[in-house]
């Protein structure tokens, strides 16, 4: 879906191409530093007494979804 009106979206990449590389990329990290701490309370709050290494493991899991890499991760860091 595309609802934005063209000139607004024109003036977005206008602006866009006016801040550094190195701006944009630590604005992207701020934005997905946000999107994970939204992620990590919304885990919480399903599950107050998750331990760490558990809540670690669920914010991988709903950020990065069934990557093939996730599965290695958790075999290596389940909780003994």
């Amino acid at each position: 879906m595309k609802d934005t009106p063209k000139e607004i979206d024109l003036k977005w990449k206008s602006n866009l191409l006016e801040i550094s590389p190195e701006e944009r990329i630590k604005i992207a990290c701020s934005m997905f530093d946000f999107a994970r701490d939204l992620v990590v309370e919304s885990i919480r709050n399903e599950f107050p007494n998750i331990s760490d290494a558990e809540l670690n493991r669920k914010t991988l899991r709903r950020i990065y979804g069934q990557q093939p890499w996730i599965k290695g991760y958790e075999s290596q860091t389940q909780e003994k």
